[in-house]
């Protein structure tokens, strides 16, 4: 793949451990859409999302606050997320996601984190199987 790089005009172009976190402490590359440091490892926090906005929260989301106790919102690029729950269980939010639906949430859906990252639900089950 270098030489394939440097045929195509970059001649300075080079490898380096892209692993070494200490030179390089955010992802730099990615890899079929993936990046080689989005691994899951450690704990995975699984969270019902109730809404999602870009700027400020709409004021048809703000009624949530007053409907479901301890909301947090969650920054993720350029959304806020607002979520409940800190499940290390998926069957626990699963359960608390049906709690949701039936106070009115109907679109609540489980999401999964990772050391701060939101990762797939698929991803956060099978690595979840693996640790078992």
């Amino acid at each position: 793949m270098l030489e394939v790089v440097k045929g195509v005009g970059y001649a300075d172009a080079f490898i380096v451990n892209i692993t070494d976190e200490e030179r390089y402490p955010l992802e730099v590359v990615a890899l079929d859409q993936r990046s080689p440091k989005a691994q899951i490892r450690g704990e995975v926090d699984y969270q019902i999302q109730l809404a999602a906005f870009k700027e400020s929260l709409p004021d048809e989301s703000a009624r949530f606050y007053l409907m479901v106790d301890s909301i947090s919102e969650v920054s993720l690029e350029d959304l806020t997320l607002l979520t409940v729950g800190n499940y290390k269980a998926y069957g626990k939010a699963i359960e608390r996601r049906k709690e949701l639906q039936l106070m009115g949430f109907k679109d609540a859906f489980i999401v999964a984190f990772n050391e701060g990252r939101k990762v797939s639900i698929e991803d956060a089950r099978q690595y979840l199987r693996r640790m078992d």
